[in-house]
């Protein structure tokens, strides 16, 4: 994570990369860009606990070398990062509720693993049905980027939508990240993947 100080917020922000996460029950302020990618906040409002992820894709690869490195840039890990370090900081299950932002098409041509931004969304709204999690807002889809400020203690979140013909770098990152996951023997992307033997 970096921290750099906002001018707009006049107060210092945590930046989220992919695969990272953060949580507080302090005055904290995180923020991340996305563009396919999603976030996903857990926030306690009872115990005034919030925090975000960062991930990339949804899948579960298919090299178990893949436990050990780079947990968080896959949905199903930092999915339980984000909540363990909730719950970490005070913040119960029970009271948890989820904001969900990002899976925007922003790829400037379609390569393999285009169809990324629907399966993280899928993916986060399966994980959160499942662990019956509420999810009380989101902002997802469409082809363009966001930039999304998470307020910790108080769950609040500011968003802001950034058209994909300016957000180049993240064009590029995303890019040669998809290039890289094809390469390290990912292939296909799914959600949940069964080893021989379970």
């Amino acid at each position: 994570m970096n921290e750099v100080y906002d001018a707009n917020l006049m107060r210092r922000v945590l930046t989220l990369l992919p695969g990272e996460y953060g949580a507080s029950g302090e005055e904290q302020v995180f923020s991340t860009l996305l563009g396919s990618c999603i976030a996903v906040v857990i926030f306690d409002a009872t115990n005034r606990v919030g925090g975000m992820n960062h991930f990339m894709l949804p899948l579960a690869a298919r090299d178990r070398k893949f436990y050990q490195t780079e947990t968080g840039l896959y949905g199903m890990n930092a999915m339980e990062l984000v909540i363990n370090a909730v719950l970490k900081r005070g913040g119960e299950r029970r009271h948890f509720v989820a904001k969900m932002f990002g899976g925007g098409s922003v790829l400037r041509q379609p390569v393999v693993g285009s169809e990324v931004p629907a399966q993280n969304i899928r993916f986060a709204e399966e994980y959160l049905a499942a662990e019956g999690i509420p999810l009380v807002a989101r902002n997802v889809g469409g082809a363009f980027a966001r930039k999304v400020y998470l307020f910790a203690r108080s769950g609040r979140v500011l968003l802001r939508r950034i058209a994909a013909d300016r957000a180049t770098d993240l064009h590029e990152r995303e890019a040669a990240y998809l290039k890289a996951a094809r390469e390290r023997g990912g292939g296909g992307f799914t959600l949940f993947e069964r080893r021989s033997g379970e």
